[in-house]
């Protein structure tokens, strides 16, 4: 059951009515561009969601503040007694991992590590809960959800419990 469905970040509507008004820079074009391409892939994450079978709660996009860290997460699952917290991507082409970073074959290194960012999130989500007295178990994974995406040396074991898993779109 998804208790919070996504929205169109206001970021995107803006960019969105600006696009419409005027030409954007090709700086503006590209931040443009890459948050219609995560928000797409955040919405095909959530479609795929939807298809399971098993009692659940989901929590999209969802915003907190903790001792005066703000942090994002993509999509929160609820099980009976464990939470997964996902970092969505919606990059393609070939990638590898190296040293905590995901860069692009024969190209720039991503800015955002994502398997950094779901360290992050997870970490001060866990303090927060604690905080709060919940001790639940909770486990990260960075979901690649583009079906072009290629990640070579993918690390098999991560000292916490964060991950990174890629899924097909295709359905197959």
């Amino acid at each position: 059951m998804i208790i919070k469905e996504r929205e169109e970040p206001d970021e995107l509507r803006i960019f969105s009515s600006l696009h419409r008004r005027r030409s954007l820079s090709e700086k503006e074009k590209k931040y443009f561009k890459s948050m219609q391409k995560g928000y797409t892939g955040e919405k095909h994450f959530d479609s795929l969601m939807k298809q399971l079978t098993c009692p659940h709660y989901l929590l999209n996009d969802l915003r907190f503040k903790h001792h005066n860290h703000f942090f994002q997460i993509d999509a929160i699952l609820l099980l009976a007694n464990e939470i997964y917290l996902f970092e969505i991507k919606n990059f393609e082409g070939e990638f590898y991992y190296d040293s905590e970073k995901l860069q692009m074959k024969k190209q720039i290194e991503v800015s955002d590590p994502p398997l950094l960012q779901l360290q992050k999130s997870e970490s001060l989500l866990r303090q927060l809960l604690q905080s709060h007295h919940y001790n639940i178990r909770i486990q990260g994974f960075v979901v690649f959800v583009h079906p072009e995406f290629t990640l070579y040396q993918a690390p098999l074991n991560k000292p916490s419990s964060c991950q990174l898993r890629s899924i097909s779109l295709s359905g197959n």
